[in-house]
């Protein structure tokens, strides 16, 4: 069961359309399929203002087309330059090495320390003064 108050405005604008619609058909001219001349006078103004559009859409597209280009060469020479880069990035040494080698250097100098040549013998104790009497 509909509810009354729900059902009147459904048919009102229903009711509503159809009274649109049939206005619409009496306002716009019929369609001549057969070849004959246009039936809406503003259709040659409006046509042309469609192509005039056309052309600076046309040109607009040109320019995009004209910077994509530059674009695309500047990203090629880009990508040389990076494959060049990944090879170099691929020769540094890693954290890890880094840390081997300071931690070498640290061990060999505590090494060289400890076993460190002496280039001058001891020199000998010297005797103790005495104090004169």
């Amino acid at each position: 069961m509909t509810d009354p108050q729900i059902a009147d405005p459904i048919v009102d604008l229903q009711r509503e359309r159809e009274r649109l619609r049939s206005s619409e058909r009496r306002t716009v001219p019929p369609i001549d399929y057969g070849g004959g001349g246009p039936h809406d006078p503003g259709m040659e103004a409006r046509v042309a203002r469609l192509e005039q559009d056309m052309q600076e859409i046309k040109s607009d597209l040109k320019a995009v087309r004209s910077d994509l280009s530059d674009i695309k060469v500047k990203l090629a020479g880009l990508d040389g330059r990076f494959a060049g880069l990944e090879g170099r990035l691929g020769a540094l040494p890693t954290s890890l090495q880094l840390l081997g080698f300071a931690v070498a250097v640290f061990l060999a100098a505590g090494v060289f320390r400890f076993f460190e040549p002496r280039m001058f013998p001891a020199a000998p104790p010297q005797p103790a003064l005495t104090q004169p009497r």
